[in-house]
């Protein structure tokens, strides 16, 4: 993953616009590739169906990146739920700053490592989450 997937992770929210983007060239296309088909236009049915394989394959990769952004920004913010009975306020402040920060995939994992440790220190179990 990105630089950009991280920054997109701390801001907490993820765009969609290219995945609308892709659902609706790929609707677009059915139409005439289902055209195409019938028709017998072996040109049009290959340009056709090779815009909606590209369609179809951007919408996978866009549900991927956003599937896994969407759990990365609530894998921290369920540690940080679970942890703060045991930290001060103004501690919970801190690691939500930390969050908010995010830049690289490195500091993303030194916040997931340092709750981790804070999670350890006062036995709890924090869910598992496989950073990319």
């Amino acid at each position: 993953m990105n630089n950009k997937t991280y920054q997109d992770i701390a801001k907490g929210f993820v765009c969609k616009l290219t995945f609308s983007v892709s659902i609706t060239m790929f609707l677009y296309c059915q139409p005439y590739l289902m055209y195409s088909v019938v028709t017998h236009d072996l040109k049009y049915t290959f340009i056709f169906g090779i815009l909606a394989l590209f369609c179809f394959g951007s919408i996978i990769s866009e549900s991927a990146n956003i599937w896994y952004k969407e759990n990365a920004i609530a894998h921290i913010k369920q540690a940080i739920s679970i942890c703060s009975p045991h930290l001060s306020n103004l501690e919970i402040k801190e690691l939500n700053s930390q969050f908010a920060r995010v830049k690289t995939r490195n500091d993303y994992i030194l916040l997931d490592k340092k709750l981790r440790e804070l999670a350890a220190n006062n036995q709890l179990d924090l869910p598992k989450f496989d950073i990319l």
